[in-house]
């Protein structure tokens, strides 16, 4: 998967690592985002003792349509945030509230 991270939306989840478990449940139901979904462990800035478990999903117009649709009402039903990079390494917090306006944004150009 090293050359397609360069082609990939993260997804890092602000709270708590339930809340990851609980998304990285979620987005495996949908079809579209099968064999598109990663966890990964991104390296460790120096310095630092570790860094959490990023969601990586590898960006195709049905995948990031799937992730669009489903994001924001995952983020509905939880008080979770959530912080969302694209592929070009443009990032924004989520919320239920901002969820669906801010990803047509900041994914509309893939």
């Amino acid at each position: 998967m090293p050359g397609e991270l360069s082609e990939a939306v993260t997804i890092t989840v602000d709270e708590h690592r339930s809340d990851l478990e609980s998304l990285w449940d979620w987005l495996r139901q949908e079809p579209e985002l099968r064999g598109r979904l990663r966890a990964v462990t991104p390296t460790a800035p120096d310095g630092t003792m570790g860094s959490g478990v990023e969601l990586v999903v590898v960006a195709s117009a049905p995948a990031l349509e799937a992730l669009s649709r489903s994001l924001p009402v995952w983020l509905d039903q939880r008080e979770a945030g959530v912080t969302v990079t694209a592929p070009d390494g443009r990032s924004a917090s989520l919320t239920a509230e901002n969820a669906a306006e801010i990803l047509r944004d900041l994914l509309r150009d893939r």
